[in-house]
């Protein structure tokens, strides 16, 4: 609860809990100064965390709450929102169109759900948590409140109605479902159990009998077989080939901490990827090849933070996108080992990764700090567009390396050229004049291990060779 009294009118009492309340008289009566719904008072988020009149006017007093900030001029007797340009939304997931570039629904904690389209429009209340935007209609939204309660839209989140209220299960928190990705009239849902409607929601039926209160944490169908979902709970990770008919426990030790997320190869459903919660050094992220019956640690260099959410881009050599609590991580089967992924995003967690691969992106709904957006790792360099590897001048070799990259000057007849090394997202980390062109090389050991590109360059000559450092 907040309390604040007025420096120039010890009689104005203001008092914050869910809503804010005002005494005109020193506390001896009371009235509502800010609801954040209906009673006719004005309007102030719920849940206030502080109130402070300013040292600047006495009459001009401050509220903090889980809607943000919101400012009287009148001690209180009425509210306007100040919140606009604050990037601090406490998302727990997203949900983006697979058609339109501009189109994401997410789920905010305190704050409801919100569509971004040309701008931001709350179109839920409560506790946002997992929402989809239909792959066959950008019209057909879902959203859903804490515990599985599941709501969908027919008409872009102008009427909503509730579609869960058959199942009679509990789930967790933040209780996942998702649409099959090629079915789009296919939805699942995990509660303690998995739930399974063919109908975009019209009627449920449970798929699953695992006999235990622990809810289900992660979900996920294979893009290829909607037969085959993974699901997880605490008490482990299950497996069905067959539309959840029977289901399979995956017995083989995969570290500590839960599993939070989980992602199928796009043509090889046996292909599978996780990443696990909690402080346990070196258990991050598991792959397995063979549908679950073996497993490779490939955590790498993985800070010792929870890894949140997992996902795949089958566009590059099996790459994947890890957000964790502390920022995003990149790797692919050419890196061997993981890479920082989060230049100009701020330290925050990352709850949920999703790829537009129609434009080459991703989005990363964060815990605090609102929807950011950045093109894929393959993309993320802008001098990726002009690198060719052709250069008849020059040659840079070998590719991928380890200690040394060898630079060759072949029929090289201009002046001393710059060399200059620049990451996968485009920081230049080397930079020099080459004065002898003869037996040029460079110690890749200076560098971490990664995608580089080599930019050569002097008065009339330019080339950009990509170059693997593993």
């Amino acid at each position: 609860m907040a309390l604040e009294v007025s420096q120039t009118n010890k009689s104005i009492v203001l008092v914050g809990g869910v809503n804010v309340w005002r005494s005109i008289n020193a506390g001896n009566s009371w009235s509502l100064s800010g609801h954040w719904q209906g009673n006719g008072a004005p309007y102030v988020h719920s849940d206030i965390h502080m109130i402070k009149y300013s040292p600047h006017n006495g009459s001009t007093v401050w509220a903090c709450t889980d809607g943000g900030v919101s400012k009287s001029t009148n001690n209180g007797t009425s509210w306007i929102e100040k919140n606009t340009q604050l990037s601090i939304a406490q998302m727990y997931r997203l949900g983006a169109s697979k058609t339109t570039a501009s189109k994401v629904l997410t789920g905010w904690q305190d704050n409801g759900t919100s569509l971004m389209s040309s701008s931001w429009n709350k179109v839920l209340g409560g506790d946002g948590m997992e929402c989809i935007v239909s792959h066959d209609n950008n019209n057909i939204l879902f959203g859903s409140l804490y515990y599985g309660n599941i709501r969908r839209s027919l008409n872009n989140g102008s009427n909503w109605s509730e579609i869960s209220g058959s199942i009679n299960d509990q789930g967790a928190w933040v209780t996942p479902f998702i649409q099959d990705p090629t079915n789009a009239n296919l939805l699942f849902a995990g509660y303690t159990d998995v739930w399974k409607s063919a109908n975009k929601g019209n009627s449920w039926i449970r798929i699953s009998n695992f006999n235990t209160s622990a809810t289900i944490k992660a979900l996920s169908s294979a893009p290829s077989n909607s037969q085959i979902i993974w699901v997880s709970n605490s008490s482990g990770l299950y497996r069905t080939t067959n539309g959840g008919q029977s289901w399979t426990p995956i017995s083989t030790y995969i570290g500590g901490g839960d599993v939070t997320s989980i992602a199928i190869n796009q043509t090889n459903p046996d292909i599978v990827w996780v990443c696990k919660s909690g402080f346990y050094d070196g258990d991050k992220v598991f792959e397995t090849q063979d549908g679950g019956n073996t497993w490779v640690n490939i955590s790498g260099s993985l800070p010792n933070y929870p890894a949140n959410t997992i996902v795949n881009d089958y566009t590059s050599a099996h790459g994947l996108y890890l957000g964790m609590d502390m920022g995003v991580y990149y790797r692919d089967t050419l890196l061997g080992d993981w890479v920082y992924f989060m230049k100009d995003l701020p330290n925050v967690i990352v709850n949920e990764l999703e790829i537009f691969h129609k434009d080459h992106k991703i989005r990363a709904a964060t815990y605090g700090r609102g929807l950011w957006e950045s093109v894929l790792y393959p993309y993320a360099n802008p001098v990726v567009k002009n690198s060719n590897n052709s250069s008849k001048e020059v040659i840079i070799y070998p590719n991928p390396t380890k200690d040394v990259i060898y630079i060759d000057f072949i029929n090289f007849y201009q002046d001393d050229p710059y060399i200059s090394v620049s990451n996968a997202i485009g920081d230049i980390i080397y930079t020099s004049r080459i004065l002898n062109k003869e037996n040029y090389s460079l110690s890749s050991s200076q560098f971490a291990k990664g995608i580089y590109f080599i930019q050569i360059s002097s008065t009339s000559y330019n080339s950009v060779n990509k170059i693997i450092i593993q």
